[in-house]
């Protein structure tokens, strides 16, 4: 089974989360609203579940968006400190790949 989630789109969905809006996660990120709400439409159609329920000027998680965002935020917050951690890493046995 090929995966269907990826760390992009997760920041993303992680971002309309947190800022309650399409438009706050596309400012925060620096990418376009229309962008944003492809690829949480894409997401959701990988996944095949609506994960936030929208509506002209209001958007709410569904159960399996909750679902989502409880389980993806912790993994991206290590993702981000590992990240952090391995460029701060200093190689200090030489010849080790």
């Amino acid at each position: 089974m090929r995966p269907v989630l990826d760390f992009n789109a997760l920041k993303i969905f992680i971002a309309v989360v947190e800022r309650d809006s399409f438009v706050g996660a596309s400012k925060a990120l620096e990418m376009p609203t229309s962008n944003v709400s492809r690829c949480i439409s894409q997401l959701e159609d990988k996944l095949n579940l609506q994960l936030i329920e929208r509506s002209t000027r209001h958007m709410k998680l569904t159960q399996a968006g909750h679902l989502l965002y409880t389980r993806a935020k912790p993994l991206l917050e290590a993702l981000e400190q590992t990240e952090l951690f391995m460029i701060g890493f200093t190689q200090t046995t030489p010849g080790t790949c």
